[in-house]
């Protein structure tokens, strides 16, 4: 590093306008001799690809000399390029501690180490060279590119969609589990362990690597890695629906609601029910006629694949209760039971009438609606019911107006010698909600301007008793239309 040259350094000076001044300069010498050096690079560890470091070491007993009465310069050091000097780039200090990497590949690869002074900078570094006696110099580190091991990892499905969730395996590898590693696209799930995890593809297409790292059993790096195909693809069809009820009453029937996501035609089975299929988006009316419970199933389809829904027991048909009915003593009955009975004479509700039996002091057709626990209704008919005061009827010259009558009852022709003692208006269950004192005029006017609509008897008494036992009567039946009690028969009765 020193040699035998004498020479002078010289320093000049100039004037702002570039004119010199002066110039001052000192003789050096520089001593005689030098040795020899070499770089020389060792591996961090004896793992295939390990990294390295460089230093300088002398060759020894070669041409060995002083450095006269120069000093070394503190800022020198040696350092290590990338090419030769001039064209290469520092890649840092060649100082038997700065670790470089192995680069990956089949190539050979040269770093250059050179001495160097700093003093003015590293971008503006000397490169310090000499010696008088040919002392060989060896700067140059040859590197051979590595090919570590990369073990395999499965990718399970494969392709997968964007959206997908798919697996990624080590199969092969052991030691001490360092963590996976994917492209941006991929997202690796907080399901990860040392043989498999989870991961999501959050974009694409592309095909995209996911890899794990890891430390064998000597302390040296493994890793593994596999690609993952990535496609855009129409998603398949996931089968929901939802039915408006699912507790019906026989005969009833259910109104569904498709909720399928990505279906495209659908293939609807309703066993048990009128219709059993249908390929409606949104069925309606699909009706159960018996007691039971039924599935329901639905196909849903794309262009992508398919998706069954099969919901099983999910139709629930009430079973109903039985109804027995007979009629005895003016009154048809109708087995308790029920929760509600609706009463209907010649097909018009009776008011007022909603017990297990009905009077039936007019012959005709009577039915009744009744309704159990479930909210389930059943119809019972009585048609034809002959009244016993129907058969007893007798003449009467009494007019009773008007018919319909609405505000005002009017009864004439009332027999002035027998005096009335009372009349009284009788609904259907037999109540007295009516009545008006004795007379002998002719002709009364009842007011019945607040009276539900209805079947009621007229029930009227005389004071004396010339030809009937307990009485003589007349009943009058009223029903509504358009908002108005009609008059429906006149009769006359013995009541007994």
């Amino acid at each position: 590093m020193c040699n035998t040259n004498v020479g002078q350094v010289c320093v000049a000076a100039y004037d702002t306008a570039g004119l010199p001044l002066s110039t001052a300069c000192l003789s050096i010498q520089w001593g005689g001799g030098g040795s020899g050096w070499e770089a020389i690079q060792t591996p961090v560890t004896p793992c295939n690809c390990a990294p390295f470091v460089i230093g300088v070491g002398p060759i020894a007993g070669i041409c060995p000399g002083t450095c006269g009465n120069g000093m070394p310069s503190p800022n020198m050091y040696f350092a290590v390029y990338d090419n030769v000097w001039g064209s290469g780039v520092y890649q840092g200090p060649a100082d038997n501690a700065t670790v470089y990497s192995t680069p990956f590949g089949t190539g050979i690869y040269s770093w250059y180490v050179y001495p160097i002074d700093t003093s003015l900078g590293l971008a503006n570094a000397i490169l310090i060279s000499g010696g008088s006696c040919g002392a060989p110099v060896n700067n140059i580190v040859t590197v051979f590119g590595c090919m570590p091991t990369i073990y395999p990892v499965s990718i399970t499905p494969s392709p997968v969609c964007v959206g997908d969730t798919f697996t990624a395996a080590d199969l092969f590898s052991s030691g001490t589990f360092d963590g996976w590693f994917s492209d941006p696209q991929i997202l690796i799930l907080p399901t990860a362990s040392f043989y498999s995890t989870q991961a999501v593809a959050v974009s694409g297409p592309g095909f995209f690597n996911i890899g794990f790292l890891s430390t064998d059993i000597s302390g040296c790096p493994l890793s593994g890695t596999g690609i993952v195909e990535v496609q855009l693809c129409s998603p398949t069809p996931v089968a929901n629906f939802i039915a408006n009820t699912t507790s019906i009453c026989p005969y009833a029937c259910v109104n569904f609601t498709n909720n399928t996501s990505n279906g495209t035609s659908y293939h609807w089975r309703f066993p048990g029910a009128v219709p059993d299929t249908s390929s409606s988006l949104n069925p309606p009316t699909i009706c159960y006629g018996s007691s039971g419970d039924y599935d329901v199933e639905l196909i849903a389809e794309n262009a992508n694949g398919s998706d069954t829904l099969l919901l099983q027991n999910y139709i629930h048909v009430y079973t109903v209760a039985s109804t027995n009915s007979h009629f005895q003593n003016d009154t048809a009955f109708i087995n308790t039971g029920f929760v509600s009975y609706e009463w209907y004479f010649n097909n018009q509700l009776l008011q007022g009438v909603n017990s297990y039996y009905c009077p039936v002091p007019v012959s005709g057709d009577y039915s009744a609606i009744v309704t159990d626990a479930n909210g389930c209704n059943q119809t019972v008919v009585f048609l034809g019911l002959v009244s016993s005061v129907s058969q007893n009827e007798i003449q009467s010259t009494i007019n009773i107006f008007p018919n319909p009558a609405s505000d005002i009852l009017t009864i004439e022709n009332l027999n002035k010698n027998n005096p009335v003692i009372s009349i009284e208006i009788i609904n259907q269950t037999r109540q007295k909600i009516r009545s008006h004192n004795g007379s002998s005029e002719n002709r009364i006017n009842l007011s019945v301007n607040n009276l539900a609509n209805g079947i009621y008897t007229l029930k009227i008494q005389y004071r004396q008793r010339k030809h009937f036992q307990k009485g003589r009567y007349s009943k009058l039946n009223f029903r509504h239309i358009n908002n108005k009690k009609a008059l429906l028969s006149q009769r006359a009765f013995l009541l007994s």
